[in-house]
């Protein structure tokens, strides 16, 4: 199993990139827990609160992928926006 962080300039962009991810097979999706979070139990990533947006200039995701899936993440963040780091 390999981990990867990436790294997004928007909120949106990571919600629509862990979708993507969720799709494609990845093992474990995780948030940094800095994040103020709210709760809206619908959804994959719950919404940040404004506290959040304002304060933080990159949203990351840290992810468990198979490695033989590990470029096809890395693709998933370019995608929409976001980097490996």
């Amino acid at each position: 199993m390999e981990n990867i962080r990436m790294a997004f300039a928007r909120w949106s962009d990571m919600v629509r990139a862990a979708e993507a991810l969720r799709d494609l097979g990845v093992i474990d999706i995780t948030l940094p827990p800095e994040y103020e979070l709210g709760r809206d139990a619908d959804s994959l990533i719950p919404d940040a609160t404004e506290h959040t947006r304002s304060t933080i200039s990159d949203f990351v995701l840290e992810i468990s992928v198979e490695p033989g899936l590990s470029g096809s993440a890395a693709d998933v963040a370019s995608k929409y926006g976001g980097s490996c780091q």
